[in-house]
């Protein structure tokens, strides 16, 4: 959730995110493994920053408030999907 709600607020970021996924997908096109594994860097510093800048966001109280925003596509990517 952490990853999610940093992307939707962040635009550079998710966009960063798409490139990276596009470029893994045609370097790692037969190895899931491996693309996975590329990724792991930048979700891992992109959800610590959130969760410094978001702590207790997602505490138990914080999820029965409905704190839940939708998925976001970049603007200038709008065919990239942001699945995990």
């Amino acid at each position: 959730l952490y990853f999610r709600d940093y992307l939707l607020t962040h635009e550079d970021a998710c966009c960063q995110y798409a490139n990276l996924k596009k470029k893994l997908a045609r370097k790692y096109r037969r190895d899931r493994d491996a693309y996975t594994q590329e990724k792991t860097a930048f979700i891992t510093e992109i959800t610590n920053k959130s969760r410094k800048a978001s702590a207790g966001k997602y505490m138990p109280d914080a999820l029965n408030q409905g704190s839940f925003l939708p998925m976001y596509v970049c603007k200038n990517q709008a065919q990239i999907h942001l699945f995990m």
